[in-house]
């Protein structure tokens, strides 16, 4: 599973208040202001997140990290963006939130959650009723039941008016309801709804991903060792969620192996590492090299370069 260095966590969270980006932690700000990160970031922002990724790279830059890939993990203006190093040797999972009117799956407005942000340890975090309430939705969605019990037990040691308050202003109407029986009635087994309209435009985010895929696939020239190919898919399995490796078969095989190995993989927010040329041709070719640094270095480049254009 892909990690977040938090040496550069704090690096990313500092850019985004030099940068001058609106934001709130969403959660476990305290445990990020101590070093203990975890697997990602998640920060609500005010504009979209395209927008602060132009607005803070030039502060990222300077701190050695290099936007590397962008996944739309839901719909309502939300992004994942992985961070590198110049030779991917560390990185951040920075997942970004914008979503004024509640359109994604859990049917947080993060405009609301914004207005209740409060000083935190280090940096600016949502306030704890909204918070608590959206991590009630979202163990909801989940079907996580251990954790849910837990929270809802939490969130009913508050005032019960402030909490219905909280969940009215915070949610979109159908999800606000389901919410609320969960959290004053105790019925964790309610299968969750999701806001009016959010099935076709999930739709939409799967049929957008197919035609431009998140992933990266590079193609190693020549005969590299499988070695090499593992090396560098290790290096960057420590910043992305998903990474492959292997040695392009022969012709007779190659449609079965693009389904079954690279398809999925570019998809999603990875990478794959292919041994040898072909049809069709990878995101970079690039040629093979004992320098496992330089390597690395000239991908990073390369996957900063695409989002770049």
């Amino acid at each position: 599973m892909a990690t977040t260095d938090a040496h550069l966590a704090a690096a990313v969270l500092d850019g985004l208040v030099a940068a001058g980006v609106e934001f709130a932690i969403l959660h476990n700000e305290e445990k990020i202001a101590g070093g203990d990160v975890g697997s990602d970031l998640d920060v609500v922002v005010a504009a979209r997140p395209h927008t602060v990724i132009r607005q803070v790279r030039p502060v990222l830059e300077r701190a050695g990290l290099r936007p590397i890939m962008v996944w739309d993990y839901d719909v309502g203006h939300t992004l994942t963006v992985f961070l590198a190093t110049p030779n991917a040797s560390g990185g951040v999972q920075l997942d970004l939130m914008c979503d004024p009117t509640g359109r994604g799956k859990y049917g947080a407005k993060t405009e609301s959650m914004l207005e209740s942000r409060v000083a935190g340890a280090r940096w600016p975090t949502v306030g704890p009723l909204h918070r608590l309430t959206y991590l009630i939705r979202k163990r909801h969605v989940k079907q996580d039941d251990d954790r849910l019990t837990t929270l809802v037990v939490e969130a009913r040691s508050f005032p019960a008016e402030d909490l219905a308050a909280v969940i009215q202003e915070t949610f979109t109407p159908r999800v606000a309801e389901s919410l609320s029986r969960v959290v004053f009635g105790g019925d964790t087994r309610e299968a969750p709804p999701y806001p009016r309209g959010y099935h076709p435009r999930n739709v939409a985010r799967w049929l957008g991903r197919l035609r431009k895929p998140a992933g990266f696939w590079v193609e190693i020239t020549g005969d590299p060792p499988p070695e090499l190919l593992n090396e560098v898919a290790d290096r960057f399995g420590r910043i992305l969620p998903v990474v492959g490796a292997g040695v392009r078969p022969g012709r007779l095989s190659q449609i079965g192996w693009l389904r079954a190995a690279v398809a999925p993989i570019r998809w999603r927010a990875g990478l794959y590492v292919s041994g040898g040329i072909g049809w069709p041709a990878g995101d970079l070719r690039i040629a093979p090299s004992e320098d496992l640094d330089s390597l690395c270095f000239d991908i990073v480049g390369a996957m900063t370069q695409r989002l770049a254009g």
